[in-house]
């Protein structure tokens, strides 16, 4: 018989990778459809939501789809990449002694964490890779992890934004940084019209 722990943990990965097949097939998901679906209570609800956040896209208000970049080119690297993210990925299979991430090219980032995240990012890491390597006398700390996929990464940072960013590698962190002022050229190049 299966302990609470696992148990617990079963069901959170059947639900995550329901919802995941949901997503990938189009359905729109918000916390109403989590809770008649799973019968579980409002706040698993928006913890799942929080979990799958870097691969969702609020269409309305509460209401969220799949990123659209993921659909077309999903593959087991996402997958993968996505049960790190969401903490599961010790519940998928393994195969010769290797886990589902085995071939999928990682590299090295350390980040700076503000006193204000680092209370989060200790609390429960946000990679499974994710070490600590300094404690600073303000209370943020710097972190080293392996990322497979920097656009994961990319809408990690954007979410964490000011509290959380890359220290290196300095290449990392100068694709970061024009990836986020790409997306906010469209936003300060509009101008308002005179009434």
């Amino acid at each position: 018989m299966k302990d609470n722990g696992s148990t617990k943990y079963d069901l959170l990965i059947e639900r995550l990778c329901e919802t995941f097949g949901a997503l990938y097939q189009g359905v729109t998901i918000d916390k109403t459809w989590l809770c008649e679906r799973f019968g579980i209570a409002e706040r698993t609800a928006y913890r799942d939501l929080a979990r799958l956040a870097h691969v969702l896209d609020e269409v309305s208000s509460g209401r969220f789809k799949l990123t659209a970049d993921l659909l077309p080119s999903l593959h087991a690297g996402h997958l993968a990449e996505f049960a790190s993210f969401a903490g599961v990925a010790h519940l998928f299979p393994h195969h010769e002694g290797q886990s589902l991430r085995k071939g999928i090219n990682s590299a090295d980032v350390t980040l700076h964490v503000s006193a204000h995240a680092a209370t989060f990012v200790t609390r429960r890491p946000f990679f499974p890779a994710q070490r600590l390597l300094k404690e600073h006398h303000d209370g943020s700390i710097t972190i080293t992890t392996a990322i497979s996929d920097q656009n994961t990464l990319f809408r990690w940072l954007r979410y964490w934004l000011p509290d959380i960013r890359i220290v290196a590698p300095a290449t990392l962190s100068a694709a970061f940084m024009q990836d986020l002022q790409a997306r906010c050229e469209p936003a300060t190049s509009e101008q308002p019209q005179d009434a």
